[in-house]
């Protein structure tokens, strides 16, 4: 499941590649505006009934199809909606364009409904390849589409035209893999209060989520062009592909978690090795980013974005703390814990926007920006996570021996990369070099993680599988 995403994350990069050479700053800032404020809208969507089916397990034969036309319900307002407010955001950013990209985002909203329903489905079945695989197919609906329309001529329009034909081929799928047709009864409406009671909270995180995900966005191109948040927004876009991926371990171990309930110790065990397996994983790849950008961006964009390096940098170097977000969050849904899950992230959106407002304010670039927010970032999810996962018996000293240590052997494995680029500058292609940083990277980071991280990699590796998990530890001599 994980190698589908993965996949699906290559096209996403190959799309921002493709698009880095055809689009300007000025529409990657147009679509972080209107994507900004479709978020904040969307974070409504569905009415929070995916978590609260996968949380119910098995229930959802009873429920699903009410779930159904009550996401459908609420999907249909949220559209209504953002036609309503469109001409307001365009008008507050002066971009008439924003009211055709809000409009088509919302045509899209209540297409994807089957989808959400679906892939619970899906989830509580423990189906993840099957699940992978059509998000893969919405992945590359919407990039390969995204590309395509760019390639037209449709420009900052490119980013959301294949978004309503991404939700239907997802339901499509999803429909064709299960059989599922929670549409093919009438709705009970009844029963959609009691939903809404149960998952009113979950609602709230999601929006808060939304907040805490987007605001920067919303702060920011407040205060500076529209140009510099295109740069911030494109900047950013490269390392959290890096947190695409990283995302589906969360949604393997939310199942998993929830048949473990009542088993304390599996429970530790599960989210202990989970930490370990995405600071590893997450750390590698944003350190190698950070070190191989100056290159790549020379060699793919002859640097037409030669101004996102250095926030690239900074916010790759900062994405692994970012990151483990990922564990505390799926602890407190797979508990139901939901309403403390919302105001943690309301608390934490809020200094988002607060950081993003003010790391704009001190100088108006995109720099300053990914410095200030991806610095707020790393402090409060680490803070975060060391309070929710110590009721579950991981103590915060072990959260950061674990975080910080793997984020160290990356630095250190990043160092001795940068050193063989360096020794190589005076000759050689920008192809050339950046196989030798790569390669410089992996054989110093596997050395450096087998003498320093050798108990979390032997007690996390199984999380990618047995025979994944196999091949890691014999390939470190772990076995």
């Amino acid at each position: 499941m994980l190698l589908n995403t993965a996949w699906s994350r290559a096209g996403s990069i190959v799309s921002q590649v493709v698009l880095g050479w055809i689009l300007l700053p000025q529409d990657f800032g147009l679509f972080a505006a209107a994507g900004a404020v479709a978020l904040i809208a969307r974070s409504f969507q569905d009415a929070g009934v995916r978590d609260f089916l996968v949380q119910r397990g098995s229930a959802y034969g009873k429920i699903s199809v009410d779930a159904f036309w009550l996401a459908l319900a609420v999907n249909i307002s949220i559209a209504a909606l953002l036609f309503a407010v469109s001409p307001l955001v365009a008008g507050a950013y002066g971009e008439s364009e924003l009211i055709v990209m809000l409009g088509i985002i919302a045509l899209s909203v209540p297409l994807g409904t089957p989808w959400t329903i679906i892939s619970a489905k899906l989830q509580i079945d423990l189906r993840f390849r099957s699940w992978a695989a059509i998000l893969m197919l919405g992945a590359l609906t919407q990039h390969g589409g995204m590309v395509v329309c760019a390639w037209l001529g449709f420009g900052a329009l490119s980013f959301v035209l294949p978004l309503p034909v991404m939700s239907i081929a997802m339901s499509i799928a999803g429909w064709l893999v299960t059989a599922e047709k929670p549409w093919s009864s009438r709705p009970n409406r009844d029963t959609w209060m009691p939903i809404l009671a149960e998952t009113k909270w979950l609602i709230l995180a999601a929006a808060a989520a939304a907040l805490f995900t987007q605001g920067d966005y919303l702060i920011v191109g407040a205060i500076v062009s529209t140009s510099v948040l295109g740069v911030y927004y494109f900047a950013y876009q490269i390392p959290a592909q890096v947190g695409a991926v990283a995302a589906s371990l969360g949604d393997v171990l939310l199942p998993v978690l929830v048949g473990a309930a009542g088993s304390p110790q599996r429970e530790r065990d599960l989210l202990d090795r989970a930490l370990g397996l995405l600071t590893v994983v997450t750390s590698a790849a944003c350190v190698l980013i950070a070190v191989l950008m100056p290159r790549i961006e020379h060699l793919v964009w002859s640097n037409r974005w030669e101004e996102a390096v250095v926030p690239i940098q900074i916010l790759a170097l900062l994405m692994p703390f970012r990151l483990i977000y990922i564990v505390p969050k799926t602890a407190l849904l797979s508990r139901g814990r939901f309403q403390f899950l919302s105001l943690a992230l309301v608390v934490g959106g809020c200094g988002l926007v607060a950081a993003a407002g003010t790391g704009a304010s001190i100088d108006p670039n995109a720099k300053s920006i990914a410095l200030v927010v991806g610095g707020y970032l790393a402090v409060s999810v680490v803070a975060f996570s060391m309070l929710v996962l110590r009721s579950y018996g991981i103590s915060p000293w072990r959260i950061l021996k674990t975080v910080i240590g793997a984020w160290l052997v990356a630095v250190i494995a990043g160092a001795a990369a940068y050193a063989a680029g360096s020794f190589q500058d005076s000759g050689g292609s920008d192809v050339a070099n950046l196989a030798l940083e790569s390669l410089s990277f992996a054989a110093a980071f596997a050395v450096v993680a087998r003498l320093a991280l050798p108990n979390v990699i032997r007690s996390s590796s199984d999380l990618l599988g047995q025979s994944a998990g196999r091949r890691v530890r014999k390939l470190l001599m772990l076995s």
